[in-house]
């Protein structure tokens, strides 16, 4: 996450207020869900796993910046909290395979065969033993990516309707979270093998566009999806 990696640059954007409960959700999106050992059937299941998880939260931060009381922005805050999580259970399909034995894509998206059982086989020997199989965890993986991306755009409201001093924080944290659903396309979907990350370039490119915005104060608009 984002607002971990150049801590000595976020007193512009992040209250200090804010940040015992921001390394908490960052904990949060490295712990949270591991209660659960055999994944999710749905999406929707997954979605609701977050809402005890990390959404809780995203909303003591929106309650300190003073942005709760209204229900569509509790709504925002829970897409952006689930988003990051999910968008973090893709990231980590290697390491939760292979060090843990479980796997966090909803069944929904499997596809083909046997898919679980050679998604372990494959995080756990890092090359896939099934040429075939590499095609269809990134078929796996692009539909659970796009669910992610639609999720984390409903959280647009909390750039949108936050007060003005809010904005490059919300902004800095959405912009973030689609950066890294955007990178697993980079990594052509396979996560299986490799652990997929944000290059220093484009997590310095956010941070200076959120810290540049603070100092001015004005909306900013979400970096375009590509």
């Amino acid at each position: 996450m984002i607002a971990f990696t150049y801590r000595p640059l976020l007193s512009p954007i992040v209250p200090s207020e804010c940040r015992g409960e921001l390394s908490s959700f960052a904990k949060s999106c490295r712990m949270a869900s591991r209660a659960v050992e055999n994944g999710y059937a749905t999406y929707a299941d997954a979605c609701s796993d977050c809402q005890s998880a990390v959404n809780p939260l995203g909303r003591s931060v929106c309650s300190i910046l003073g942005e709760s009381g209204r229900p569509f922005m509790d709504a925002a805050s829970d897409a952006l909290c689930t988003g990051f999580q999910l968008a973090t259970d893709l990231q980590n399909v290697r390491t939760d395979g292979r060090d843990h034995g479980r796997v966090m894509i909803p069944a929904e998206f499997f596809q083909g065969e046997r898919f679980r059982e050679r998604l372990l086989e494959t995080t756990r020997a890092g090359r896939t033993p099934d040429p075939k199989f590499l095609e269809q965890f990134g078929a796996a993986s692009r539909a659970f990516a796009q669910r992610i991306d639609e999720t984390l755009a409903a959280a647009q409201p909390l750039i949108d309707a936050s007060r003005p001093e809010n904005q490059p924080f919300f902004w800095m944290c959405l912009a973030d979270a689609r950066a890294l659903v955007r990178e697993f396309d980079l990594w052509n979907h396979e996560s299986c093998l490799a652990r997929p990350t944000l290059s220093v370039w484009t997590e310095c490119s956010i941070l200076s566009r959120a810290a540049w915005r603070s100092f001015f104060v004005r909306p900013m608009p979400l970096l375009a999806a590509q």
